[in-house]
């Protein structure tokens, strides 16, 4: 009985020392890992932490996951990493708990899955991890693997303490996304923040840069039509009515449904596709060549676009259709026009009041963002002598409101996975595919009935080579599209 008790209290004491062992292995990685020294002995630090990631240590977990994930100290194994963050995350650690929702999120070592990668933010934010609140309120205000929602935003921002989190609050508060807009509340959370994003951003108050964006369209409108009446918001809400009341929507268009010269507008929303931010004229010609193949002219802030195009299921691809427009709110020192590539739009067609109305939605892409930008609709009607009128300019802006993009996809341009999201109002058939647009190969990604609410599907896309896709999503005999691009 004696040596029986002697060895428990020896396993006992041994258990304590290699828990006081890893915390002081841990303390010492987190020193070095979080220092600004040049060299970095990674390949010890895993040594070290190791055997305490493997004894059951979650932030000793977590960590052998992050550099198993980055290749440090040892060879770079995703899956491996996913591996030990999932088991840190699954031991009740919060930094743990965010790592598995970022790589979730980016697809790493693991199927792109924004619905766990939310799930797991929201663990790590109900355990005071900042860094997992701010992804949520960035995922919320941009609309990225969730319904855009700036009050969602606003609300996991306010949960957390990280720097660019009181930066975006600032953003909110100067802006009104999802809270009244409040210059005194933005400059609370500006001021002082540690973020350069937040000093750079300051400066946007300092000119008042909010009064001159909000009469930025309706100035576009004037000098567009050289007239002198402002477009008062009740004029596009009286507008959208009659729209909604007298617009006939064309299912399916042919090429000679297009062919022809049309005038209209380019209307670049804020991220909730609701607020018209800029309204800039724009005017495009689609005819045949002698070969019977559709080209396009398009003439853009004053520059000229043309090349050969492919019209298909509504869909009309174009390459080329790259260019440069100023940036509403600077977040940087650096001042620098954003670069918009157009990847594709999804054309319609509304009749009102006897007039073929053409309406795309414009799926582009920001580089210096790598990020989708902003929801972009393009009203176009054909082209007379005759001068788009305030009035007309009102029901331009209504008939765009009647735009709204299903489909939502993660990443743009997508790699080896896509993530692809959208939501039911009502239960459906559904079928969804990604068609190639040079080899027309086709991937059945489901075919189900569903019910009301957001549904979403990851692709396992490594295996496609690179170029456009079209994504369809039939519902029921409604059919919606999307263009994307493999890089």
């Amino acid at each position: 009985m004696k040596k029986t008790y002697t060895l428990m209290l020896l396993f006992l004491a041994l258990g304590v020392t290699a828990q006081t062992d890893c915390k002081i292995k841990l303390e010492t990685a987190k020193e070095i890992m979080e220092s600004d020294a040049l060299f970095k002995d990674y390949d010890k630090i895993f040594r070290d932490l190791l055997p305490c990631a493997e004894s059951g240590v979650p932030l000793a977990q977590n960590y052998i996951g992050l550099m198993y994930v980055g290749g440090l100290g040892v060879a770079k194994d995703e899956a491996k990493g996913f591996t030990y963050i999932e088991q840190a995350a699954n031991n009740n650690s919060a930094i743990g708990q965010f790592n598995l929702g970022n790589l979730y999120r980016q697809g790493q070592g693991c199927t792109l899955n924004m619905d766990k990668a939310v799930e797991w933010f929201q663990k790590a934010a109900d355990k005071k991890n900042s860094r997992a609140a701010y992804s949520l309120g960035y995922m919320y205000l941009k609309g990225f693997g969730v319904p855009q929602d700036y009050s969602q935003a606003v609300a996991w921002f306010e949960k957390s303490d990280f720097d660019m989190a009181k930066h975006w609050l600032g953003v909110c508060y100067y802006l009104g996304y999802g809270v009244p807009q409040n210059t005194d509340k933005a400059l609370e959370y500006l001021y002082g923040n540690k973020t350069p994003n937040s000093r750079a951003f300051l400066k946007n108050i300092k000119i008042d840069k909010r009064e001159q964006v909000l009469s930025q369209a309706d100035q576009a409108i004037e000098k567009a039509n050289e007239g002198d009446k402002k477009i008062a918001p009740e004029v596009i809400a009286a507008s959208r009515e009659m729209v909604t009341e007298n617009a006939v929507e064309t299912k399916v268009l042919k090429t000679n449904d297009i062919v022809g010269e049309w005038t209209g507008r380019f209307i670049e929303y804020d991220w909730s596709g609701i607020t018209p931010l800029r309204v800039l004229p724009i005017d495009i010609t689609f005819s045949k060549n002698e070969l019977g193949d559709l080209q396009t002219k398009i003439v853009f802030e004053g520059k000229t676009f043309e090349d050969l195009v492919l019209f298909d299921n509504n869909n009309l691809f174009l390459q080329g259709f790259n260019f440069n427009l100023e940036q509403f709110y600077s977040h940087s020192f650096k001042t620098y026009p954003l670069d918009y590539s157009v990847l594709g739009m999804d054309l319609s067609q509304k009749t009102y009041n006897n007039t073929p109305y053409l309406l795309a939605d414009v799926d582009s892409f920001i580089g210096v963002w790598k990020e989708p930008g902003t929801p972009i609709s393009l009203v176009l009607r054909p082209k007379n002598e005759t001068t788009v009128t305030a009035e007309e300019d009102a029901v331009l802006l209504a008939l765009a409101a009647q735009k709204a993009e299903f489909i939502k996809v993660y990443p743009v341009p997508f790699q080896e996975q896509l993530y692809i999201g959208f939501e039911l109002n009502d239960p459906a058939q559904v079928q969804v595919t990604l068609t190639s647009v040079a080899t027309a190969h086709t991937v059945q990604v489901a075919t189900t009935t569903l019910q009301a609410g957001m549904q979403s599907y990851t692709v396992n896309t490594a295996d496609l080579p690179n170029g456009y896709y079209v994504i369809r999503v039939q519902e029921n005999e409604k059919l919606h599209t999307r263009i994307v691009i493999k890089q």
